[in-house]
């Protein structure tokens, strides 16, 4: 009997996750929030500069599992805003399903869950809802949620709760498999981890609302606190993958195994007017962390622009097949450590698909915003202005034309709203309720 060589993949999804808040990323040399992940680093591929495709999760996250730009699939409404489907499209998930890959996923983002169609070719699904069905009454379901949200010290299920469900599931996967799980750790109301659980909830939850809702009322010390108890929950989080990491390779999973870990999106802590994540595109949202292994991978550190779009070409390189059934607008990471299939490439990430769109375009040494609503144009040199303080659109206009037909060639602003999809009444009052612990609502 053949013996299957193919590898295992495990991806691991980090809410909120900012770049520069993982040391093997930001590689400046200062003391690290995250051994963990540096030390995964060691021996990986750590790309510095990736992207992902909108600033909030409804956007980024069907990029990454389908290969494709928001603006390429189904659109959904979503608070006050469009996210984006994965339904009408293959997923990674199916498409590894579909050559024999054993598939599981574990999470409890509401956005992910199987009301947006994530469930799709996952053997084994665990998204922390409780959801109405012809064995659970509708009533039943909303008490169970509303209960179950009053008891939690955090308003998703923590990191350490999902190891637990990970260290559960180990004996039941089945090689080769796929593995992905989504930690919300970093996710606010950011929690200090210091004193009595339910006071820190209380005083996370008063204080990321107010930076949510009323940002410009937030003072020096609240923005500090909102920054150092963020720095905790990344730090906690980071141990807990390192907890993660060591658990399966003591269950020999890790073997002939490639890893990704990344993030849907980062957070703002008001550098440019603001906290959380919303319709802004400034790096601080859309710049994420990118750490990749596999069989026989070579340490490198990568400073050129790639996208969440590049995962599902990457993993089908990986697993020996062929991407030419599927349309895909990301490339293989794999090239990328040697340059091959990099070089001149740009990168869209979107807030808005509507025709009126807010998107933007981003290479090697320039990004340039569009919103179509307001008629406001934003270009930023990265090479001397990283932090996009100086738009420089009246002093480059060559530039930003270039740039903003860019935008147009990839189908920005043909979306069709009014053709998405739409949520059942007793599933949108549970993802209201989930939303509004998140402070969305």
């Amino acid at each position: 009997m053949a013996v299957d060589r193919r590898p295992n993949f495990i991806l691991v999804t980090a809410d909120s996750l900012r770049a520069d808040f993982v040391g093997c990323v930001k590689g400046d040399g200062a003391e690290s929030l995250t051994p963990s992940l540096d030390e995964l680093g060691e021996s990986a591929l750590v790309f510095r500069r990736a992207y992902s495709h909108g600033p909030y999760t409804t956007m980024s996250m069907p990029s990454l599992f389908t290969g494709l730009y928001p603006n390429r699939l189904r659109p959904i409404p979503v608070e006050t805003m469009h996210g984006v489907l994965v339904d009408g499209v293959p997923t990674v998930t199916e498409i590894l399903a579909r050559h024999g890959y054993f598939t599981a996923g574990l999470h409890s983002n509401a956005f992910l869950s199987r009301v947006f169609g994530f469930e799709k070719g996952f053997q084994f699904f665990y998204d922390d809802l409780f959801l109405p069905s012809l064995r659970v009454p509708h009533l039943v379901a909303l008490l169970n949620e509303y209960l179950g949200r009053a008891i939690r010290v955090t308003p998703y299920l923590s990191a350490a709760g999902l190891n637990l469900n990970a260290r559960a599931l180990a004996p039941r996967l089945q090689k080769p498999f796929f593995l992905w799980l989504h930690y919300m750790d970093t996710h606010g109301p950011y929690q200090s981890k210091r004193g009595f659980g339910y006071a820190a909830k209380l005083r996370g939850e008063r204080l990321w609302r107010k930076a949510v809702k009323r940002p410009g009322d937030v003072s020096t010390l609240e923005r500090g606190e909102l920054l150092r108890t963020y720095g905790e929950e990344v730090h906690y989080l980071d141990a807990a993958l390192g907890e993660l990491f060591a658990f399966l390779r003591g269950q020999g999973l890790l073997d002939n195994t490639a890893a990704f870990v990344t993030a849907d999106h980062g957070d703002e802590f008001y550098e440019h007017s603001g906290y959380g994540h919303s319709h802004k595109l400034y790096n601080e949202l859309i710049h994420v962390p990118l750490i990749v292994t596999y069989p026989g991978c070579a340490a490198k550190r990568i400073d050129r622009p790639v996208g969440l779009v590049d995962m599902v070409p990457t993993m089908l390189e990986l697993a020996g097949i062929s991407r030419a059934t599927y349309r895909l607008d990301g490339c293989s990471l794999l090239g990328s450590a040697d340059g091959a299939g990099q070089n001149g490439r740009y990168l869209v990430s979107v807030a808005d698909i509507k025709r009126r769109y807010h998107a933007c375009v981003v290479n090697e040494r320039w990004k340039l915003i569009v919103d179509e609503g307001s008629g406001r144009r934003e270009l930023y040199d990265l090479g001397t202005d990283p932090a996009e303080r100086v738009d420089v659109t009246s002093t480059s206009p060559p530039v930003a034309a270039k740039l903003e037909r860019i935008l147009r060639d990839v189908g920005i602003g043909t979306a069709h709203v009014t053709d998405g999809g739409t949520m059942r009444p007793d599933e949108q009052k549970i993802i209201e309720g989930r939303l509004r612990d998140l402070g969305y609502l």
